[in-house]
């Protein structure tokens, strides 16, 4: 099932009674290709359109629509767990790698939830006598010398003299395409 018909179940199960307009805003998708999502939906036999009179039409889920969307909402949370725990070992392994090499204290420049993800996966590890301290924001960084882990999407601005950024997630490297592939 292709994501944009995903996005279309996930709408219709949501609200049953919706319009085909009001499908297409909720999902973002032009009213012409919701009307052929629909019908591509219904041939597949993942919704039954029920034509109520000749203005209102009511388009409902089928068991194998509700089995479908199960399958795929639980592949994503798979997924998303997989990709979790990969930017936790990745995390773990650079700090890792410089707490080898000497560093002791370190500043994280992260948003307020991947700080959240940085800590618990620094206490997993108990690295001993680590003093790290959590911004949010390049700016609140100023002139602090020392090692500067940055997970955020922020540009990284150059380092004054004593510092060293050292990014924690590669977003390049990452893979958060999502394919709904049971394995995924």
């Amino acid at each position: 099932m292709a994501d944009n018909e995903f996005s279309l179940i996930q709408a219709l199960g949501r609200e049953p009674a919706q319009t085909q307009r009001q499908l297409s805003q909720n999902t973002g998708l032009s009213l012409g290709m919701t009307n052929i999502l629909l019908r591509r939906l219904a041939r597949k036999g993942y919704i039954k359109i029920q034509h109520l009179d000749w203005k209102r039409t009511h388009y409902l889920l089928t068991v194998q629509g509700i089995a479908e969307k199960t399958r795929k909402s639980c592949a994503y949370a798979l997924h998303a767990y997989h990709q979790a725990r990969l930017i936790r070992r990745r995390i773990q392994e650079v700090v890792q790698r410089e707490y080898a090499q000497g560093m002791r204290t370190a500043m994280v420049v992260a948003w307020p939830d991947t700080a959240e993800m940085i800590r618990e996966a620094l206490q997993e590890t108990a690295f001993e006598s680590l003093q790290v301290e959590y911004t949010d924001a390049f700016k609140h960084v100023a002139e602090t010398p020392g090692t500067i882990f940055t997970a955020t999407v922020e540009p990284t601005p150059s380092p004054k003299p004593g510092q060293r950024f050292i990014p924690l997630l590669e977003y390049e490297a990452l893979k958060f395409e999502f394919s709904g592939a049971p394995n995924a």
